[in-house]
């Protein structure tokens, strides 16, 4: 069985027990998530030319209390390093 995740560089499923990386982030100002508070969607990487998934935090979660929106969850410390840079060179084109 797995664990429902996919890792969100490299989109190979994430088995149940392997340890799951996590990657917070602020969602931009001007698009409203909370609708999907808690349901894994897509985010687009123009930079990149893909899809990579992210999970919609909960308001009442700690990563919600520290400020973040989604989670990117990644297999592998490179793969957390790579979604990392990527969507931080995203957020710098705003």
């Amino acid at each position: 069985m797995d664990s429902g995740f996919k890792c969100g560089w490299c989109a190979d499923e994430i088995p149940e027990d392997a340890e799951l990386l996590g990657i917070p982030a602020k969602a931009r100002a001007d698009i409203d998530i909370t609708e999907m508070e808690g349901q894994v969607i897509d985010v687009f990487l123009t930079l990149r030319e893909r899809n990579v998934q992210a999970l919609v935090v909960a308001k009442d979660s700690p990563a919600k209390r520290e400020g973040n929106d989604l989670l990117f969850v990644a297999c592998s410390e490179s793969c957390a390093e790579a979604l990392k840079q990527a969507v931080g060179r995203e957020i710098e084109l705003d």
